[in-house]
């Protein structure tokens, strides 16, 4: 526990410093919107805090401002060149106009079907999964589950070497928005994995930065920066490993990256590689990518091809293959 202390003090000390760098370098797009009323607001505009109704800008004047979409009479792309050369002002009623809370929930439902190889034996399960986003004004709450019921072929095909497990993951994350490229997040993460010999369930809480490099409709790319506490538990063999149940300082870097490569599919890939610092140090990284097949964006429905890679040398088994079939429900 000591070495965990003296490591995570080390982290508060210079993660700090890094924070005001990233801080300090995020440039926030100036827009001009034009309501129907004739009122003209410029501001920053934070995409983040925006849903497909509201548009959310910092105004000069005015502070943090909401505006609907039908309230707006020409897009901010339209009225750029228009904006630079107007010498209309922004009234005082356009605030009585676009003050107001944003809230904005979503989620879905998935099933499906996983196909498991682990490095002693492999697997076809059943997946059912659920995720959210809540977002309120400048927090946003997303909480993402699944589990998956699997039959195990422990090398031999017959009945004595089938083995049924159970895998569970759980992942929350809360952010508070800085400003539109940069929030301060709290990550948990669960997952228990019922066929581990040792570290059958592992927590892992993270305390850090996101960058948001590129976010628009069509493309976004951003990463997930901080020190974290992990605890590994749980197995038949877990009382006689030396790093099983114990709680060990860690460091957490996750890479997200979407983009549209058409109007109805979508590619999404994760990468989390997460650094434990017990008895030696244990590498561990997750892999996912997904395509995801739309036919339009306000569809109800969706289906999902995922390949997942996880490699974790501080539990056993260390590494997992994972391929899935999904079909998903927008709530």
């Amino acid at each position: 526990m000591s070495l965990f202390l003296n490591n995570f003090i080390k982290a508060l000390i210079t993660c700090p410093l890094f924070f005001v760098f990233l801080i300090s370098n995020v440039n926030a797009e100036e827009i001009t919107l034009k309501l129907k009323n004739g009122d003209i607001v410029s501001g920053k505009l934070l995409n983040k805090e925006s849903t497909s109704k509201v548009k959310v800008i910092i105004s000069p004047i005015y502070g943090k401002i909401s505006i609907n979409e039908s309230d707006i009479h020409i897009k901010p792309s339209k009225i750029e060149k228009e904006s630079k050369t107007s010498t209309n002002k922004e009234s005082p009623r356009s605030s009585e106009i676009v003050k107001k809370k944003i809230e904005d929930f979503s989620g879905s439902l998935t099933f499906g079907f996983n196909g498991d190889s682990h490095d002693r034996d492999s697997s076809l399960d059943l997946n059912l999964g659920f995720d959210a986003i809540y977002t309120l004004n400048s927090y946003k709450h997303a909480i993402e589950t699944s589990w998956d019921k699997g039959i195990y072929d422990m090398d031999g095909g017959t009945s004595d070497n089938i083995d049924v497990t159970d895998t569970i993951s759980l992942n929350g994350k809360s952010e508070y928005y800085v400003n539109d490229d940069l929030s301060i997040h709290l990550i948990n993460k669960y997952d228990l994995n019922s066929d581990a010999i040792y570290g059958s369930s592992r927590f892992l809480s993270s305390i850090g930065i996101t960058k948001y490099i590129i976010d628009e409709d069509k493309i976004s790319l951003s990463f997930e920066l901080g020190p974290a506490a992990h605890y590994i538990y749980g197995g038949p063999y877990c009382e006689t490993t030396r790093d099983c149940g114990n709680l060990y300082y860690a460091n957490s870097l996750k890479t997200n990256f979407s983009k549209n490569l058409t109007d109805q599919i979508t590619l999404s890939i994760y990468n989390h590689i997460t650094g434990t610092h017990g008895r030696s140090f244990y590498l561990g990284n997750e892999f996912t990518s997904s395509l995801k097949y739309q036919e339009r964006q306000d569809s109800a429905t969706f289906i999902t091809l995922d390949y997942k890679n996880i490699y974790q040398e501080i539990i056993d088994p260390i590494l997992e293959d994972r391929f899935s079939f999904n079909i998903g429900f927008n709530i």
